[in-house]
């Protein structure tokens, strides 16, 4: 019930980033241009949203290295459908690297 209630507290923080705050007043924290603290937040709520799917952390923090990083490349105008299929094809393999195998 703790995560859940997690959760949703992460999401609205991040809803309230997108709706009530302007971009240029957070688009400096911490470097600037970075957005940190808006990718940081969607960070977290992603990781624990994707840890209470998921019920695996391996597979929460490589989903959410999957979802900021697209992110991140669309921020710089490099997110094409392309570049998310081999970021998505990439965390498959890591997690099948990393799965043990009996």
């Amino acid at each position: 019930m703790r995560r859940v209630v997690l959760v949703l507290l992460w999401w609205i923080l991040v809803a309230g980033i997108i709706l009530m705050v302007d971009p240029e007043i957070i688009k400096d924290i911490p470097v600037p241009g970075s957005y940190g603290l808006f990718f940081v937040s969607l960070g977290l709520a992603t990781w624990f949203s994707a840890a209470l799917v998921w019920g695996n952390y391996r597979r929460a923090t490589l989903t959410t290295v999957v979802v900021v990083g697209f992110l991140i490349l669309r921020l710089i105008k490099l997110g094409y459908w392309l570049n998310g299929v081999l970021l998505l094809g990439l965390a498959m393999v890591v997690d099948s690297v990393f799965t043990k195998r009996v």
